[in-house]
């Protein structure tokens, strides 16, 4: 039902009067090994209700539906919704959204949401999917950060997305996508899935990664405006002194010598930001927090 050739695809993609979309990311995994590994990650259970974005043609779909209460399935390409409509017909618990998941790049589709939550009453959701690598970043964060309840995402990413959301201080991949994430959840990486897997074939190996939202760390922040934006203004100038950034950082409010001078008994801020930790980040936010109230 489901090709699983480059040559088999094509074949089928010329039928539906389609190509792969190198603006919506498509790549068509088509090793199953790699879908089963996923399903098998989600712990799928009948009470489960699933959001899978970006579908494609289904190859994952099918090994999602079968397993689960309620499936949303989000895709943006008309072709590729006509074709899932037509190949899940006799499904009753899948709901096919002919969307974008993310509206203006940076916040999630209301009417996404909207169904998802109605959808829900008081269980949570779960994220499983191969996500479009052009936006899998905004959508990992955006989710982590909404109201939607969450248990977990098993999700196929850019292997480099993959190692910036697990990483550790001092290492190269360490950034603001490492901090935004890690204050909301904790991750590992499965599988490495190589670019053979797919066709069009990617220029880059893909990871399946596991997030498991924990909010611990989130609830120790007093500010969480000023930590993202502390967050973002410290990694603008990632290889300079954090005392810099501090001093110059884009969008962070006017820090006076007097406070400077205070966060340094604190903090050595002749660092680089990549040398502090999520928790260094957020002890130094609530710090700021303080001080720049009791201005």
């Amino acid at each position: 039902m489901f090709p699983t050739s480059p040559k088999k695809l094509q074949r089928y993609l010329n039928f539906l009067g389609a190509a792969p979309q190198k603006k919506w990311g498509q790549n068509f995994l088509l090793d199953t090994q790699y879908h089963v590994a996923i399903q098998k990650a989600a712990q799928l259970d009948q009470d489960d209700i699933v959001l899978e974005i970006g579908a494609g043609l289904g190859h994952l779909t099918q090994f999602l539906q079968p397993m689960v209460k309620k499936l949303f399935v989000v895709e943006i390409d008309p072709i590729m919704v006509k074709a899932l409509q037509g190949s899940f017909a006799a499904a009753d618990n899948i709901e096919i959204i002919s969307e974008d998941i993310l509206r203006k790049k940076r916040q999630l589709n209301p009417i996404v949401l909207q169904k998802v939550s109605e959808a829900l009453g008081q269980n949570s959701l779960k994220i499983v999917a191969n996500l479009p690598y052009n936006i899998s970043a905004p959508i990992i964060v955006n989710f982590l950060s909404c109201s939607i309840p969450i248990s977990q995402m098993v999700i196929m990413v850019q292997k480099e997305i993959a190692a910036r959301i697990v990483a550790s201080p001092q290492t190269e991949f360490y950034g603001p996508l490492t901090v935004q994430t890690q204050i909301y959840s904790h991750a590992k990486i499965l599988k490495y899935v190589p670019a053979s897997a797919f066709f069009p074939a990617p220029k880059v190996t893909s990871a399946i990664l596991q997030i498991v939202p924990d909010n611990k760390l989130l609830h120790t922040i007093n500010n969480i405006d000023l930590f993202k934006t502390l967050i973002q203004a410290t990694f603008c100038l990632r290889r300079k002194k954090i005392s810099n950034s501090l001093k110059k950082g884009a969008n962070l409010p006017e820090i006076s010598k007097e406070n400077l001078e205070k966060l340094q008994e604190q903090f050595d801020l002749s660092r680089r930001p990549e040398t502090f930790s999520v928790e260094e980040f957020i002890h130094m936010a609530n710090i700021l927090n303080d001080l720049l109230n009791s201005d």
